[in-house]
């Protein structure tokens, strides 16, 4: 049985970027991920509902922004960028 690992993810994620995309990273948490798609010249974007994630974000240099689930507009916004991300 193989055990989880984000970085076992990450690195399957890593796999499938094409060097300098544009990365939507939903749930970015502190930024391991975006650290890492940096490394292949992405352009990342993280969105995080926890202000510690998006204020470590902000200070590796990424564009993050905050996401209140309890409001609908945000809730459906962020069901778009994914959906846009996953299509386009």
């Amino acid at each position: 049985m193989h055990s989880f690992s984000p970085y076992n993810t990450h690195e399957i994620a890593l796999g499938l970027l094409r060097p300098h995309s544009q990365v939507l990273d939903v749930g970015c948490g502190p930024g391991t991920f975006a650290a890492m798609a940096r490394t292949l010249g992405c352009e990342v974007v993280g969105l995080d509902v926890a202000e510690n994630n998006i204020a470590a974000m902000a200070a590796a240099g990424f564009d993050a922004k905050l996401v209140d689930l309890e409001d609908p507009d945000q809730r459906l916004a962020l069901q778009l960028a994914c959906r846009a991300r996953l299509l386009g």
